[in-house]
């Protein structure tokens, strides 16, 4: 079955509350993944010991730390995770944005992404399956201010 992503980027203090959203609207654990900065003050920066919302939910398992040349060290999961460390060398020596472009993600877009990761935010992919799952992952993202992208490029997962 193909599938899209939704990504947005939250707050911190909005992460836990985004997430517990995405569950309450029957969102699996296993389709959401995050990412976040290495260094920000972030749960997943400063080493939740499962991982981001690990202490609080115990949900998110698999956090990695990767170095993204011109970002520096990352920590994400699950998809995001899966994404980056299997991106092929050419999009990953032209840095971030090229990656999320192997998801149909435009470059500006990902430019946008970038620097709020850059800015301390934290990235939150979910999975769907339809246009009604699509819109309800955005609406999640714009209640805690996240800037909402949605990409028309579906790809196998």
């Amino acid at each position: 079955m193909a599938h899209e992503m939704v990504l947005g980027t939250v707050n911190e203090e909005d992460v836990m509350p985004a997430v517990r959203d995405l569950l309450e609207a029957e969102f699996f654990m296993q389709d959401v993944s995050v990412m976040v900065l290495e260094g920000s003050r972030s749960p997943a920066a400063v080493g939740a010991p499962a991982g981001l919302l690990g202490e609080a939910f115990g949900l998110f398992e698999g956090i990695e730390t990767f170095f993204l040349p011109g970002l520096g060290p990352l920590r994400a999961d699950g998809d995001l995770l899966a994404l980056f460390l299997e991106a092929p060398t050419q999009a990953a020596e032209k840095g971030f944005a090229a990656i999320l472009s192997i998801w149909g993600v435009s470059e500006e877009e990902g430019a946008r992404f970038e620097k709020k990761i850059q800015e301390g935010q934290i990235l939150v992919a979910v999975k769907v399956e339809n246009e009604q799952r699509r819109s309800d992952a955005g609406e999640i993202f714009r209640r805690y201010g996240g800037s909402k992208g949605s990409f028309g490029e579906t790809f196998a997962a």
